[in-house]
């Protein structure tokens, strides 16, 4: 297994440069269930941000992407199983506020503090700072 940097998955997925595209693309197609790449809980918040505020990607569009990665054996993906189930329950704008609150109770917290009112609601762990 080897990990993988945000930018080798946002040229993955984002192909606007030629050459480091075909490097991703390499790499990637050598990748099996027996040889998976790791995609850390930083490196995918990181590609989401990314996607969405430097590319400007829908959060149909992110969904999608993500989806590929986490539906793939070829990727072993830190928090895999609370991602599928916010995606699943149709929460993928919440995606990295979900692997925050997961790092957070895998590191011993109680619960995560937020300011961001929807998040609070929805994610499981996080609470409203008032």
């Amino acid at each position: 297994m080897i990990g993988v940097d945000t930018n080798v998955l946002v040229r993955l997925l984002t192909a606007d440069d030629a050459v480091q595209h075909a490097a991703a693309m390499r790499f990637f197609q050598n990748r099996s269930g027996a040889d998976p790449a790791f995609v850390s809980a930083v490196t995918l918040a990181e590609t989401i941000w990314v996607l969405r505020f430097r590319y400007r990607l829908t959060h149909a569009d992110i969904l999608d992407a993500v989806s590929g990665i986490l539906d793939s054996d070829d990727f072993i993906v830190e928090g895999r199983e609370l991602l599928v189930v916010a995606r699943d329950a149709g929460k993928s704008a919440l995606l990295t506020d979900f692997l925050v609150a997961h790092l957070g109770r895998r590191a011993g917290c109680s619960g995560t503090v937020t300011l961001d009112r929807r998040a609070a609601k929805l994610v499981p762990g996080m609470e409203l700072l008032a």
